[in-house]
């Protein structure tokens, strides 16, 4: 008798439902896995300027380079509030794109890992090679959300082609 790969020797293999929705919930928990990157950007993108605001003399690898880049150009008194609100709003930006990702939006994680790129530069022009490194690891990290899109995608097409989830929403 062959396995599902999913069972572990359970009757799991012998409900298809059962190996469709054990196939979706894998692929999903990898993309959270994976996309949680783009959370994680976001926070320490606004912890960074905070601790730039407070006069810190570090940072968090993590974070974006064009959030320090508008902190530290934001000036004094409301500039530095103006700083801190577009700061915001950029790490807001990212956190979306995590959350449309963590959803299967093939063109969101796209579009958040190509402005990561963009933002690696910001900070090879400041030559800043720790945070750079850093910036190509999480971008691979962010890679490996796009695998865990296509095996949502394939397991969802079976499942509906197999006559599996009628009108029901499964991602």
């Amino acid at each position: 008798m062959a396995s599902s790969g999913f069972s572990g020797g359970t009757p799991l293999g012998s409900d298809p439902q059962a190996v469709f929705r054990a196939r979706i919930a894998l692929a999903q928990a990898k993309i959270k896995r994976s996309a949680n990157w783009f959370d994680w950007i976001a926070a320490f993108s606004v912890v960074n300027s905070v601790i730039l605001l407070a006069n810190g003399g570090w940072h968090f690898l993590l974070g974006l380079g064009i959030t320090n880049v508008i902190t530290a150009r934001s000036g004094a008194g409301q500039g530095r509030m103006i700083g801190l609100i577009i700061t915001v709003i950029v790490a807001a930006f990212f956190w979306g794109m995590g959350h449309l990702t963590k959803k299967g939006q093939m063109w969101a994680l796209i579009l958040g890992m190509v402005l990561y790129v963009l933002d690696a530069g910001i900070l090879v022009l400041f030559q800043d090679w720790l945070s750079v490194a850093f910036h190509a690891y999480a971008l691979f990290m962010l890679s490996r959300t796009s695998p865990a899109i296509k095996e949502l995608e394939a397991a969802q097409q079976q499942a509906e082609a197999s006559g599996m989830f009628p009108n029901q929403p499964i991602g």
